[in-house]
């Protein structure tokens, strides 16, 4: 029997927290990993079924294979006593089915956000051969963090093209025959359809992975199964899970096919997602009935009441497409995702085309250029495939979802209305990062496959294939429009020996590439015949002009990350991260070569920004990407040109402003502790940040910017809400008092400042302060906490007494970590130049550790463990190089950090010594988006 406190293997069962028709859910605690998990022990009566088990073992194995942010992933498939088990990942939030029991009916662009990440995570299951097969309202999730996750796939089936059963893959993917084959692999990256050959059905999912909802998990609907019809055999007396020839899925989600026990393939899956749909807009189904045979005869007869019908607001376009996934014939049904996805894109169009005819009917106002639009791609006939080279999907929340609606108002000489539809343009299962436009229609851009290092590619934009420029073990990355015609500039870092790295140039088709100049880099950007760069370790904007090496700006303050140049060769634009904001962007005028003026960009990302044909700079940020006219006018206009749009791997416009490309690499993070061997994983998520060790073996993070996460010696996790929902509020830089039972953290966005809380259960935060800026809490021993508050560009430490107001302390510094066993703060001083220890006590200054590492300029992060017995630094500029030393015989040495392929976060170190790092990974494709002109 399956109970709390029972181990089965390294997993500890806590609580059950669901049942329905495919067996129990329990929430469990991985104690290998040190990571909660959701245990699906699936029903008793396969012990009885030996062909049910070991098919239902061979189909959750193979399903284990599917990587993809948005399908909770399946960790492990065993036996426990005769009964199956699925281990997955642990999931937060609420399904669909409980949306909409809270809200009633979505509006469509709602609802369309939340469609179009499923389709395109269905899109990615069928190109890897697999179906799901129950697809509906209770096995759809919106996590607590925003994005939708498909439940239960550890459950479905996977199938060739040719209809076999697949076996699952080898644990160990062969990553060098991977990199071996990228060629082909790219080759048939250009949007092939998923396939649509039929496949044996085998099982039938029941109620998702997770069936209750205690206090944070979501609640699934209970399936409500009816008799089978068989049709090649009969199944087994009370055997829930189907066999081939038994109807499978849920009543009145399930295609005609599925129900009369056929083979199933990709089209079943559209079928029960366009139920979906038209459930999100209606708060109903098509098709009623708690059985198969009582909603056969309907679906079959296609007998139901268009969504349109019921909801007016609904676009006779939208109504079509719904209508075309519904058709009971399969033959005659949307045959994929892809198809579905350029479908709904369609949709989504016709409003505003509509409304610009009339516009220019009635002789109103054409805005021209429009804001960035929809690529409107055609399909030959209502039921026909989208083209094969034209991978056409929208990105929802996890992957820059984009409601309909105005996004601005045209008129004033600022963007045109209508909703914005991204298109994919890649489909290449990497992280496809930093765009380029080197003409109107090429875009070179560097992917990094899984296990491999960056590489460029370019592909061009009218439909041909996309090339590999570089196929090396170096690095090569933030490719930039050279000097002549179809050049590309790239960096090249050798990890293993940096004098082997370099800038350099080479011209597409043509001979090998040419060095600019020596040196390993971090970005690079061309005006005219000069090469620009930033060398990595280093803060200075350099340029090779004539042959000669020659330094041209420095922003103080700001380590550079990327480049862009403007058409009219006047500004450089500088994005780099700041003591006090992950990411600001500072310009360079080329010919002044005076001091950069940065910009005040709140909510901008850490990635490369462009330059529109008339001058806009545009930039990604937290809630889409900007457009800013004039660059760096006191006046300057600053709206969203795409809301709602993750352009994490930076954005791109083509010469001619026709376009904009932008990437949606998104960073997975782990937090892992590298002190042990091997590695220990203390948890991973899409937005895990800010770790910090605690007294006592405690250990906090950042969760989403929103929540503060603390894991207790005991492995016990408790969860602090530190922003209310609804909130426009990015939370960091948390700290624990002398206690390890008081949280002190940073608050940015809407009422900005410093604030605490306590770790109890329904703990409300405390506002301390609420001026833009104050960053860096930390606790001392009398239970005051000192802060860093920026006046300008001038950082001068606080500190707030218990129930004083703030008062400045230490005018000209920065606050950044505590000496518990002294009392001492560590400061850094003006010109971030050298490190400084003051006592709160005599109020006095004395020297501290090292400001760098030899060989390091930049310092990224210092951190001191609690009992102040370690110190740990975070050197380079991509901070990857961790040193430790004991903080009272000063001896740094290197400690290991990022696996290949990876960056890091900030890091901390505990009590014994082991540096916690968040190591981030990437994946994510490139989007376009359509103008008619450079908005601006």
């Amino acid at each position: 029997m399956i109970a709390p406190g029972l181990r089965i293997g390294h997993y500890l069962i806590e609580k059950r927290i669901g049942a329905g028709g495919m067996g129990e859910v329990f929430r469990a605690f991985d104690e290998k990993l040190e990571r909660p998990v959701a245990m699906k022990v699936l029903p008793q009566m396969l012990e009885r079924n030996e062909d049910a088990r070991a098919r239902m073992l061979r189909e959750a194995r193979a399903a284990s294979a599917i990587v993809h942010p948005g399908i909770v992933t399946v960790h492990e498939v065993d036996e426990h006593e005769g009964r199956i088990f699925l281990v997955m990942e642990y999931v937060e939030g609420e399904t669909f089915s409980q949306l909409l029991a809270k809200r009633g009916r979505l509006q469509p662009g709602e609802a369309l956000k939340l469609v179009r990440p499923v389709a395109s995570a269905l899109e990615f299951a069928h190109k890897q051969g697999f179906v799901h097969r129950d697809i509906k309202c209770s096995n759809l999730m919106v996590t607590t963090n925003g994005h939708v996750k498909v439940l239960d796939f550890g459950l479905s089936k996977r199938v060739r093209r040719d209809g076999a059963a697949v076996a699952p893959p080898p644990p160990a993917p062969d990553t060098v025959g991977m990199r071996k084959g990228v060629a082909a692999r790219l080759a048939a990256a250009g949007g092939e359809a998923a396939p649509a050959a039929p496949a044996d059905a085998a099982t039938r999912p029941g109620t998702g992975i997770l069936a209750g909802r205690p206090p944070s998990m979501p609640r699934h609907d209970v399936d409500v199964t009816g008799p089978t019809q068989s049709v090649q055999r009969p199944a087994p007396a009370n055997d829930d899970l189907t066999v081939e020839g038994s109807a499978m899925g849920t009543p009145g989600y399930s295609a005609l096919e599925l129900m009369d026990g056929l083979e199933a393939d990709a089209r079943a899956d559209i079928y029960s997602l366009g139920i979906v749909l038209y459930e999100l807009l209606t708060a109903t189904r098509p098709f009623s009935g708690a059985t198969f045979a009582t909603v056969r005869e309907d679906v079959a007869r296609e007998r139901y009441r268009r969504a349109r019908e019921l909801v007016p607001d609904i676009s006779s376009e939208l109504d079509d497409v719904i209508n075309e996934a519904l058709r009971a014939d399969r033959e005659q049904r949307t045959p994929s995702a892809t198809a579905l996805l350029a479908g709904l894109a369609e949709a989504s169009a016709a409003p505003r085309k509509r409304r610009r005819a009339l516009s220019a009917i009635a002789g109103a106002a054409v805005v021209a250029g429009g804001g960035w639009g929809i690529l409107h791609l055609s399909r030959t006939g209502a039921r026909a495939a989208a083209p094969s080279d034209a991978l056409v999907a929208l990105p929802g929340p996890g992957d820059g979802g984009v409601a309909d609606g105005d996004a601005l108002t045209g008129g004033d000489g600022g963007l045109a209305t209508g909703p914005l539809a991204p298109v994919r343009i890649t489909q290449l299962g990497g992280c496809a990062d930093a765009p380029a436009f080197l003409d109107d229609d090429t875009v070179a851009f560097e992917l990094t496959l899984p296990g491999g290092t960056p590489d460029i590619h370019v592909l061009s934009l009218g439909g041909g294939s996309t090339r590999q420029i570089t196929n090396s073990v170096t690095w090569e990355s933030a490719p930039a429009p050279g000097a002549k015609p179809g050049e590309v500039v790239y960096l090249v870092k050798d990890p293993a020996n940096a004098a082997r790295s370099s800038l350099v140039a080479q011209v597409l088709g043509g001979p090998s590439p040419r060095e600019i100049t020596a040196g390993a880099m971090v970005a690079t950007a061309t005006v005219g015949d000069d090469y620009y760069f930033v060398r990595e370790n280093a803060t200075e904007l350099r340029r090779v002009h004539g042959g000669i090496d020659q330094g041209v700006a420095r922003a103080a303050g700001v380590i550079p990350l990327a480049l862009a140049a403007s058409r009219d060769q006047r500004w450089i634009a500088m994005t780099g991260a700041t003591q006090s904001t992950p990411a600001d962007i500072c310009l360079v005028d080329v010919g002044r070569r005076g001091t950069p003026r940065c910009l005040d960009l709140p909510n901008a990302l850490p990635t490369r920004a462009a330059f529109g044909t008339t001058g806009a700079l545009y930039y990604a940020a937290a809630d889409g990407i900007h457009a800013r006219l004039p660059p760096d006018g006191s006046v300057s206009a600053d709206r969203i040109a795409a809301p709602d749009v993750h352009a994490f791997g930076g954005v791109a416009v083509s010469p001619d402003g026709r376009a904009l490309v932008y990437s949606a690499c998104t960073p997975t993070a782990s937090l892992r502790d590298v002190g042990t061997t091997p590695q220990v994983e203390l948890t991973s998520g899409n937005a895990i940040a800010e770790p910090v060790a605690g007294p006592g073996g405690r250990v906090a993070w950042v969760e989403g910017g929103r929540e503060i996460v603390v894991r207790l010696p005991d492995g016990v996790i408790v969860r602090v809400a530190a922003a209310a929902a609804g909130e426009n509020v990015t939370i960091a830089r948390p700290a624990f008092d002398a206690d390890g039972d008081t949280i002190a953290f940073s608050r940015t966005g809407d009422d900005p400042g410093i604030a605490t809380v306590t770790l109890e259960p329904g703990a409300t935060p405390t506002r301390l302060t609420s001026q833009p800026g104050d960053d860096v809490p930390l606790f001392l021993a009398d239970g005051s906490i000192l802060f860093t508050r920026m006046n300008g560009a001038i950082p001068n430490v606080f500190r707030i007494a218990p129930g004083a107001d703030p008062a400045p302390v230490r005018p000209g510094r920065r606050a950044l970590d505590v000496d518990r066993k002294t009392g001492r703060v560590l400061l850094l001083t003006p010109g971030a130049a050298d490190l400084a220890w003051w006592s709160p006590e005599t109020k006095t200054e004395t020297p501290g550790p090292p400001a760098t590492m030899p060989g390091f300029d930049i310092v990224r992060d210092i951190s001191i463990s609690p009992n102040g017995e370690w110190i740990l630094y975070q050197a380079g500029a991509d901070g990857t190089q961790l040193f430790r030393s004991a903080l009272d015989a000063w001896s740094p040495v290197q400690v290991p950090a990022a696996s290949p392929g990876s960056t890091v976060g900030l890091s901390a170190i505990t009590d014994d010594g082991h540096a916690l790092v968040v190591e981030v990974s990437k994946q994510g494709e490139l989007w376009r988006l359509d103008a008619g002109s450079d908005p601006w």
